[in-house]
């Protein structure tokens, strides 16, 4: 279209060209010629002039109007690529912007999740704890259970050698039949034998063989017991710290498997004892 625009621009510069050149050639050839009727010719070629000159200023104008329309066309043609591009850009813009709305649902639905996760493993961790804390306590009644049962195992092993013997210190209640022992022999003359019982002495004498073998066999428990009688009878307030220590060997002994039967009834004698009101 541009130039066949030009060739016609061009084509008519050329006329309007001719048209003033022979008007300017046919009005001077009549002066020249002397012809007749001058003034008509020369009107008539004055406007030949005018008319190639209206035609060479249309065909400039026609030309900056060719010129401007083909930038118009050019700039149209440049925004509709333009324009292309744009939308080609919005629609991209567009695909990326669905793209990372989905991401965001995926992320807020990740987070959604994993917040629930969170909760579910805190719940888990806590009854976990509390389940430990539970052992823990578990673990420490055993624990002290264990050292219990230990140290009565211990105590009941370290009087094993006296719950066995009976109340003169013999390992039988055969009275003076029966087998002897070092605590039997420290006690010799502190009592009488009626029939299978034995009647302790209250004599110094006595009471001072009941005091040596409290320091030479501290674990035997009736010589606690049969001096604490002999005092409450007497009104020594000390029978009773005798009386205590005679209730805690007894309750020792008495655990001992085998132990002699004479340990229980002495166990017994000695709660009364210390069950006594208006005692001093």
């Amino acid at each position: 279209m541009v130039p066949d625009n030009e060739s016609n621009a061009s084509m008519a510069q050329l006329i309007g060209i001719i048209v003033i050149a022979n008007s300017l050639l046919v009005a001077g050839w009549w002066v020249a010629a002397g012809r007749q009727r001058l003034v008509p010719m020369l009107l008539v070629c004055a406007l030949a002039v005018v008319a190639g000159i209206v035609i060479l200023l249309r065909d400039r104008a026609t030309a900056a109007a060719v010129k401007e329309l083909t930038a118009i066309k050019a700039s149209a043609e440049q925004a509709a690529a333009d324009a292309g591009q744009v939308a080609a850009k919005a629609a991209e813009l567009n695909r990326e912007w669905e793209a990372a709305r989905e991401r965001a649902d995926r992320i807020d639905k990740a987070a959604t999740e994993a917040g629930r996760l969170s909760e579910e493993i805190g719940t888990k961790n806590a009854d976990a704890a509390k389940r430990l804390q539970e052992l823990d306590q578990t673990l420490k009644r055993a624990s002290a259970e264990l050292a219990e049962i230990e140290a009565r195992s211990n105590a009941v092993k370290s009087y094993a050698d006296v719950a066995r013997l009976n109340l003169i210190g013999k390992s039988s209640l055969e009275g003076e039949t029966g087998n002897a022992t070092p605590i039997s022999s420290a006690l010799a003359g502190t009592y009488d034998m009626n029939g299978p019982r034995a009647v302790f002495k209250e004599d110094i004498a006595s009471e001072r063989k009941f005091r040596d073998v409290i320091t030479r066999f501290p674990r035997f428990p009736f010589t606690y017991w049969v001096l604490a009688d002999i005092l409450k009878r007497r009104g020594d307030p000390s029978w009773r710290g005798y009386a205590f220590i005679a209730e805690n060997v007894l309750k020792k002994t008495t655990e001992v498997p085998g132990h002699d039967p004479g340990h229980d009834l002495a166990l017994e004698a000695v709660e009364r004892l210390l069950g006594e009101k208006n005692t001093p």
